[in-house]
């Protein structure tokens, strides 16, 4: 019987109803509903409880490996599993309000550098390299509790200093953008891609841990997280 797994470049998540598809590589979303998602949903379950090849996959579910999301090459594959990331429930700017402070001229510096080469490799490579370059960035370090009041400065800084750079204010660029610039300054939170199926909306934002950086608490529960780098 043949083994499934899901394609390296592919992440998912949802509920029994409906379910969400990220092709990082060909950066397309794909989604699933009614009949077809009742069916993921029990063949997932059925898999992941059996210790034994997984169940073979139903008809309606053939898209899956015709569309190159599953595949039976194990080394290609990785398991099925829907992302899982903590919802967050504190702003990073709430706790304290915005502290007072003058940006410094190496901030300056460091934020234009980073809404530069944000800019630069948006245009110019594909962003399943320009993820796979954060990630290894961020596993490169140790692992070290967040340091809250630097974060902080830094995120103040970083809006304060966004009206100086032209462009449009769009989620995945002022991400890319802050995650660029909080690397710089020696601090590691997550990029969370997230969506939302109906109506359909896809985001990201910074986090770390419960503490979201730049997306409301409020608004961020509308969406289910698919990709965390």
């Amino acid at each position: 019987m043949a083994r499934y797994f899901l394609a390296r470049h592919v992440y998912f998540c949802g509920r029994g109803d409906v379910w969400v598809f990220l092709d990082l590589r060909r950066d397309t979303y794909w989604m699933i509903r009614g009949a077809q998602a009742a069916s993921f949903t029990g063949w997932l379950a059925a898999g992941m409880v059996k210790d034994r090849d997984t169940p073979a996959l139903p008809d309606c579910l053939r898209d899956l490996l015709s569309t190159d999301l599953l595949t039976t090459d194990e080394p290609m594959g990785k398991p099925i599993m829907p992302t899982d990331s903590e919802p967050p429930t504190v702003h990073l700017l709430d706790e304290a309000g915005e502290p007072i402070k003058h940006v410094r001229v190496r901030e300056l510096v460091q934020f234009l550098l980073a809404c530069a080469l944000t800019t630069f490799r948006l245009r110019f490579r594909h962003l399943e390299r320009i993820l796979a370059r954060c990630g290894d960035r961020k596993a490169r370090r140790i692992r070290e509790p967040l340091p809250v009041e630097r974060a902080r400065e830094l995120v103040v800084s970083f809006r304060r200093l966004r009206r100086l750079f032209p462009s449009n204010y769009l989620c995945l660029f002022d991400s890319l953008a802050l995650l660029e610039f909080l690397a710089r300054n020696g601090v590691f939170p997550d990029l969370v891609f997230a969506v939302a199926p109906d109506p359909w909306s896809a985001h990201c934002w910074i986090q770390a841990g419960e503490i979201i950086f730049n997306e409301g608490v409020e608004e961020s529960r509308d969406f289910l997280p698919i990709m965390v780098v």
